[in-house]
């Protein structure tokens, strides 16, 4: 495919985008660029929805006027519009490329296995919110509201925080027609129908803000965990509880295994979060409370931000052994136990390889950089996208071939994380994915 970036032209293959979202796919352009070309309505990630087929066309006849009035001189960490993208030298804008960065997107951050499996201490972690939060500051300061904020469309690289996907800001005359669900302020939605009724302002952007914030050091959101009252009939659904104010800090909210306790927060942060989702308070986060923040990490290895750790203060010791009628259960050495062997794969270039007697052997034939692999000792699955297309296949790792007769569901726009559990002879595949919002 040729495009037209301003008076250049490039090539392109269509079929093998490096990252994939919902109203867009992304090519490298190779030189510190990347072309951000918008999906029509002709895309296959749209076919049987008319209603995102109507939407990709609004989107792009809009780009026509929007792009090109773009506002420059921009916060360093926005990813801006640099060139335009064209069809044909003088056609419709199709696209547009921006500067290339690095970066996990925040989501990640606030899942505490990847954190921990990363090494990424809750001070950087803070440090990069309060970047991200200063970018809020100066967009809302030239009269630009970011709309569809939320953490896919946050980078975090270091202590840094790109804010990409800025095609979608409000400015102007231009209104940020999308939104997602797990950010959207609930002033801008009908309680009733929980449909989004209002356009974006800076309060909602800021409410936006404060949701990635505690998600990104707790591990959970303002209204995860269960509602479990007493009386069942009082039980608030999840899609209400923002409605009705159900957050962690209420007392009849269980907040999950894997979250950090609101506890290791500062009381003056978790003030801070109990106005907004406990109460309803609305206007700029205040930053400090974020800057004012100094982490230490516990000899329990807790990490917290109080003047004594809150973990230890509400530990339990665990007998070594516990019986139960006739269970009985032993607190056991983990390093005592023998590793489990699993047999070595791994993907260089195009080809999946296996460790064999004599050196490497090719398993088969997959997508290089696409491609994800899970297997046990006597079985393996794996997928990958080449465009709109997915392909899943099985494969043994003691042996050649790959079975690619797998029919995976459809995967539509962004693919978030993906991971499998592998037996003897069979898989269950996990996938999590980004569409309209």
């Amino acid at each position: 495919m040729k495009v037209w970036l301003d008076d250049t032209r490039v090539e392109i293959d269509p079929r093998t985008p490096f990252a994939q979202g919902g109203e867009a796919d992304l090519h490298d352009l190779g030189d510190g660029r990347v072309l951000k070309l918008f999906k029509p309505a002709s895309h296959p990630d749209f076919d049987g929805l008319p209603d995102a087929q109507c939407a990709a066309d609004a989107r792009i006849a809009e780009h026509q006027a929007k792009l090109p009035a773009f506002p420059t001189a921009l916060p360093p960490r926005v990813v801006a519009p640099i060139a335009l993208a064209r069809r044909s030298k003088k056609g419709e804008i199709c696209g547009y490329a921006m500067p290339r960065v690095a970066g996990d997107a925040l989501y990640h951050v606030g899942e505490i296995g990847w954190r921990r499996a990363k090494q990424i201490d809750l001070a950087r972690v803070t440090a990069a919110l309060v970047e991200l939060g200063r970018t809020v500051e100066r967009l809302h300061a030239r009269g630009i509201v970011i709309g569809d904020f939320n953490d896919l469309n946050v980078l975090v690289d270091g202590e840094r925080a790109w804010l990409i996907d800025a095609d979608s800001f409000q400015f102007g005359a231009w209104r940020c027609g999308v939104f997602s669900e797990r950010f959207v302020d609930p002033r801008l939605c009908d309680p009733a129908t929980l449909a989004w009724i209002r356009p974006h302002d800076r309060d909602s952007d800021w409410y936006a803000f404060a949701s990635m914030a505690m998600r990104s050091l707790l591990g959970v959101g303002p209204y995860g965990g269960v509602h479990a009252p007493a009386d069942p009939a009082r039980r608030v659904v999840p899609a209400r509880r923002a409605h009705a104010r159900v957050s962690i800090y209420d007392a009849e909210v269980r907040a999950p295994k894997a979250a950090l306790p609101t506890s290791v927060l500062p009381d003056e942060l978790n003030a801070a979060f109990h106005d907004v989702f406990a109460r309803g308070v609305r206007g700029a986060f205040p930053i400090a409370r974020l800057v004012e923040q100094r982490w230490r990490t516990c000899a329990c290895g807790a990490e917290h931000a109080r003047a004594s750790c809150p973990v230890c203060r509400t530990a339990v010791a665990i007998p070594a052994t516990i019986v139960r009628g006739g269970l009985r259960a032993t607190k056991i050495d983990p390093t005592s136990l023998a590793p489990r062997e699993i047999a070595e794969v791994w993907i260089t270039g195009d080809l999946l390889y296996r460790r064999g007697a004599l050196g490497p052997e090719v398993i088969g034939q997959v997508l290089g950089g696409r491609t994800r692999v899970w297997t046990s000792a006597t079985f393996g699955v794996g997928f990958y996208r080449a465009g709109a297309w997915t392909v899943g296949f099985v494969f043994r790792p003691d042996r050649r071939g790959l079975d690619d007769r797998i029919t995976l569901p459809k995967i539509r726009g962004q693919l978030v994380d993906a991971h499998a559990v592998v037996g003897a002879d069979r898989a269950w595949l996990f996938v999590r994915e980004a569409f309209a919002g």
